[in-house]
């Protein structure tokens, strides 16, 4: 083989490679796009059924038990964070017997992690009155801390009051007040997860839902 051909040999050699290590390159920067939008759908709708759920079985606890007339189905309404009772978990719900409904909490922090932070009533209370006093500590078999999505952006929550006005009744960014969050009429979900991993993809996942509460409402 003479000298020229040689770098014929390595110059047609380099060009393969390149383009065979560019396709390389090209396949795993896609697949790893794929994996990581497919990471953020799965998280968004994880959280969605999760919300779904507690917010579907939303009760005043007032309808349960005469000794619980006057309590608010919603006790702290925000952009990040919900506290309200619902019947999950509850074995007797068209009564209200046995366990009662439980106090969920959905809080979003700071660092991107939305949380559904579950109570269910105290172990001594009656069937007529419950009670959410035992702390963690103290009932751990109560309370149950689940990390629903990551990387979740705010707000979550915006509600809707009957007739279709937003509320809060300003259209400032804060909490709601009593008064405000017994009229809620439908809450309005939106779960948007943006990694902040290099993989992933350039833009971030968004799953809304409108979730009507005009049962607790017309209570």
């Amino acid at each position: 083989m003479t000298l020229s051909e040689l770098v014929v040999v390595m110059m047609i050699g380099s060009v393969v490679f390149a383009l065979v290590a560019a396709l390389t390159i090209g396949l795993t920067q896609g697949n790893a796009h794929n994996l990581a939008r497919q990471g953020q759908v799965d998280q968004a709708l994880s959280a969605m059924r999760w919300l779904s759920r507690s917010l579907g079985q939303a009760v005043t606890p007032g309808t349960l038990s005469q000794a619980m007339a006057g309590e608010a189905a919603v006790l702290e309404a925000s952009g990040t964070e919900l506290v309200f009772y619902s019947n999950i978990d509850n074995p007797s719900s068209d009564t209200g017997e046995a366990t009662g409904p439980t106090r969920v909490t959905v809080r979003l922090g700071d660092d991107g992690v939305l949380r559904r932070i579950t109570q269910r009533p105290d172990p001594t209370s009656t069937t007529t009155a419950w009670s959410y006093d035992c702390p963690p500590t103290a009932c751990p078999a109560l309370h149950e801390d689940l990390v629903i999505a990551r990387d979740v952006q705010a707000p979550v929550f915006r509600y809707v009051a009957r007739g279709g006005a937003a509320l809060p009744a300003d259209g400032d960014d804060r909490a709601l007040t009593p008064a405000e969050a017994a009229a809620i009429d439908a809450v309005e979900v939106t779960v948007v997860v943006a990694s902040g991993d290099a993989s992933a993809p350039a833009g971030p996942t968004t799953v809304l839902r409108r979730i009507s509460l005009d049962t607790w409402s017309r209570l």
